[in-house]
């Protein structure tokens, strides 16, 4: 696997947020919530059990509420999922 992959795909997910429009600022709050537990996930930081817990449960969150309403962001997240999953993570 490609070890860039993981940062790529965070900053994919950065520009999407960035240029998304959310009628719920919460929402976006807790999207940049999500990219900072990918991107301490992702800088070889040690990852203790509950916050990889903590990361899985919000992407599958937050692909629950984005999957209509924000396709390009769902996708981003299900692409992070995957690599993050291949990581051992």
């Amino acid at each position: 696997m490609d070890s860039q992959a993981p940062h790529k795909l965070l900053i994919e997910l950065q520009e999407e947020l960035k240029k998304t429009n959310f009628s719920d600022p919460a929402t976006k709050e807790k999207m940049m919530n999500i990219v900072a537990l990918i991107d301490k996930s992702v800088a070889n930081q040690p990852i203790e059990k509950a916050h990889r817990n903590e990361l899985v449960r919000s992407l599958r969150e937050s692909l629950f509420h984005l999957e209509v309403s924000h396709p390009a962001i769902t996708a981003t997240v299900n692409n992070i999922i995957y690599t993050l999953n291949n990581m051992g993570i």
